[in-house]
């Protein structure tokens, strides 16, 4: 094969800083000069490299990406904005609950960092993760006005990125490499040695384009989630492929999605679909290089060691620490805690539901339901009174919503670095929109009065 001739983990980072450098320069052609910005944030967000700078205690690694030194600057600039009386955006009903979950979270770290029982070092990284992801939120509806070519440029944005991610995912396939990085058993994203990330943020684009697909009928969308989610296939993550197909089957036709109850062209799509899909996972077995996802994929003892590793050797010994007394059920251990009792090298609970129990305790767990409710809510409330852009945006939202709550049984799924990202971006996105649709229908409603006379 033509990756045992050439030596590609020399060439694929500096392909994708080409691929970015490429990017900001057709953004710099193309966009507004108010939008750059976002566009280049967006696109690194979707094809930037991690860069490990080292670990800490316990194997956590602390990785910098192209995108966090972006959002710094982004954020300056709007807390300058800020000083200088610019009023900050932030939608009703999100803020409370998001501060409530971040300051119960701070709280709990103290208190265990106090005791003891976790590190400052790593519970500051651990709080700061999960803080960046509402920067970028926040950064995007703040600098941009809320015009119609707003979401178009982060419409175009999220499809280069999307490109660019999938192209790369099936030139690995073809070429028979199973990965970039030390570890890693399937091909993945730039820098990704764990399929789950990888998955996740390809899962994200898939929902993302069938959603783009069923609200305006372009066929090219569709084409697009199909080729997406074979991307996914070739992670070789069972989770993900899995979690992706169990969303669409069980999310998609119920009445509290956006789109309302499910009809007779919705039942074929979804069957073409899933076929299509099963098609894709055949083709990748026998036809394309990747015989090794056979013993993955269609082995009973490889679900079942995976299931057996996280029972008894990762949940067994996180809820014991629970049941110790009731002062750590309710308060928890702290953002970043790792039991001494897991085996060397695990930094994962695999588990989202457990590591909100296990950090934050009873009430971390009930006022991180209470946020990601309160999206769910909100984003169905958009959905019913929005366009056509506001439904499709409202949906991949809320299939990816679901998809994380699958995958947070066997994974820390609400965490991961590239589906976290994307969500917050593609939330801005559908609040731009709203608000967009919002001046249109007042400036509409101010003028026909002057029609009329």
């Amino acid at each position: 094969m033509l990756a045992q001739l050439l030596p590609f983990n020399l060439y694929f980072l500096p392909l994708t800083e080409i691929a970015i450098i490429f990017s900001y320069f057709v953004a710099y052609l193309r966009q507004p000069k108010t939008k750059r910005f976002i566009y280049y944030l967006i696109i690194t967000v979707m094809i930037s490299p991690r860069i490990s700078l080292g670990r800490l205690a316990n194997s956590r690694s602390v990785d910098l990406r192209y995108e966090d030194i972006l959002l710094l600057i982004g954020i300056v600039v709007i807390l300058f904005n800020c000083l200088k009386g610019k009023k900050i955006r932030f939608p009703k009903g999100l803020l409370i609950p998001y501060m409530a979950y971040i300051s119960w979270s701070v709280v709990a770290s103290m208190i265990a960092i106090k005791l003891g029982t976790t590190d400052v070092v790593r519970s500051f990284f651990y709080l700061a993760k999960e803080i960046e992801y509402v920067c970028f939120f926040l950064l995007i509806i703040n600098w941009l006005p809320g015009e119609r070519s707003d979401t178009k440029v982060m419409h175009r944005a999220l499809m280069t990125g999307v490109g660019l991610s999938i192209g790369f995912m099936i030139f690995q396939a073809v070429m028979g490499i199973k990965g970039l990085t030390a570890g890693a058993y399937g091909p993945g994203l730039i820098g990704e040695s764990s399929p789950n990330p990888s998955g996740t943020m390809l899962s994200f684009c898939t929902f993302y384009l069938f959603s783009l697909y069923y609200q305006t009928r372009d066929k090219k969308y569709l084409k697009w989630s199909l080729w997406s989610s074979l991307a996914v296939l070739i992670t070789v993550s069972k989770l993900n492929i899995c979690a992706l197909l169990l969303t669409f089957i069980l999310f998609t036709p119920k009445k509290w999605m956006v789109t309302g109850r499910i009809s007779k062209q919705m039942t074929k799509l979804l069957i073409v679909f899933i076929v299509l899909f099963g098609v894709g996972i055949v083709s990748a077995i026998f036809i394309l290089d990747l015989t090794h996802i056979q013993g993955r994929l269609l082995s009973l003892h490889s679900y079942r060691h995976s299931i057996y590793l996280r029972v008894l050797l990762i949940w067994g010994p996180a809820i014991e620490l629970v049941k110790q007394s009731v002062q750590t059920m309710f308060l928890g251990f702290g953002k970043g805690f790792k039991p001494v009792t897991f085996l060397a090298g695990t930094v994962s609970f695999d588990n989202i539901y457990l590591r909100q129990i296990i950090e934050g305790g009873i009430i971390g767990i009930s006022l991180f339901v209470i946020y990601y409710s309160g999206i769910v809510l909100r984003l169905r409330s958009w959905g019913r009174k929005g366009g056509v852009e506001v439904k499709s945006y409202s949906m991949a939202l809320l299939l990816f919503i679901g998809f994380l709550m699958i995958n947070g049984i066997f994974a820390d799924s609400f965490m991961v670095v590239r589906g976290m990202e994307p969500f917050y971006i593609l939330l801005a996105m559908t609040y731009l929109a709203v608000v967009t649709e919002k001046k249109e229908r007042l400036k509409k409603e101010l003028d026909e009065p002057a029609v009329h006379h």
